[in-house]
């Protein structure tokens, strides 16, 4: 669970979808995610990918950094009824945070001993 995400738990309609990607490319228009692998069973498909992007776009209140970001993640898709009915997902986002300027260094010392990857499930 990622108490972070606003979305987390919710199921998003395409409208909701789409607002929610929108504040992901304003924010890194250049975002690209290359897939390193897909693995299939059942109703579950498994992917790893390595995400690069650079800051060049206001988030919310946070302002551009113009620093780029390269991280890997990996995603795990539930479908049903060969639709996506769900996702989870994990990422380096303490790493990504901190590059940006968004996580300072007192605030990164009193986090060690903590999972640098979050969880996402939805």
């Amino acid at each position: 669970m990622d108490p972070s995400d606003p979305w987390e738990g919710r199921t998003l309609n395409y409208e909701v979808f789409a607002m929610r990607l929108g504040y992901t490319f304003d924010a890194f228009p250049d975002i690209k995610f290359e897939l390193q692998t897909a693995i299939s069973e059942g109703d579950h498909v498994t992917t790893t990918w390595m995400m690069t992007c650079n800051n060049r776009g206001k988030n919310g209140a946070v302002s551009l950094t113009n620093k780029i970001i390269r991280t890997l993640g990996l995603t795990i898709y539930h479908f049903a009824d060969d639709k996506i009915c769900g996702h989870t997902q994990v990422v380096d986002r303490r790493t990504s945070m901190k590059k940006l300027g968004f996580l300072s260094e007192s605030v990164d010392e009193n986090l060690k001993g903590y999972a640098i990857n979050t969880i996402i499930t939805s």
